[in-house]
């Protein structure tokens, strides 16, 4: 590759990388070409990309994206993940790579421009996912209206219960109060 070729490689993968809110980076020495498809299947499903490039374009690319954090990380082979939407469901597909194919390993990452390191890019994977988080949300936001509901909905409900009562409590007496 010549050196204009590297370079033009460098500010396609920066146009990339730009937008993105989270770059992780990968040792996937000791992959098989079905075990890097299938990861890149996973990847893809979980909203992000994955693409192995060479350590010296991937420099090049975030200097040029504005990613600092990750150089230290670029010795060997690499390959870099990247999502412009959920950090939190690309992290949990990664990590289930890592898991399963133990010649993957993370080597660092950024999220919104902070550095992750491994035990911040394993609680990143545990969280829950995105519509997980919003289920929740909707639940929080939905109790005070369900408890609301349960009180008024008791008054009638009681007053009926008092008024079966007082009737067969006067069907008991004989009709004598009649």
């Amino acid at each position: 590759m010549q050196r204009m070729e590297k370079q033009e490689a460098a500010a396609s993968l920066a146009g990339l990388l730009k937008s993105q809110t989270a770059v992780f980076s990968f040792d996937y020495r000791g992959l098989s070409v079905a075990e890097i498809t299938d990861l890149r299947r996973r990847v893809r499903e979980a909203g992000g990309r994955y693409r192995v490039v060479k350590n010296s374009t991937a420099k090049w690319a975030f200097e040029e994206a504005g990613i600092s954090g990750l150089d230290d990380q670029l010795v060997g082979m690499t390959g870099l993940a990247w999502c412009e939407d959920d950090p939190v469901g690309l992290a949990k597909a990664l990590h289930e790579g890592t898991r399963e194919f133990a010649a993957f390993e993370y080597k660092g990452g950024v999220v919104s421009a902070r550095k992750v390191d491994s035990q911040q890019f394993e609680a990143l994977a545990r969280l829950p996912g995105r519509e997980a988080l919003r289920g929740q949300l909707v639940g929080v936001i939905a109790a005070p209206i369900r408890n609301l509901m349960n009180v008024l909905e008791g008054v009638p409900r009681n007053l009926v219960l008092v008024l079966k009562a007082a009737e067969e409590k006067a069907a008991e007496g004989g009709g004598a109060a009649q």
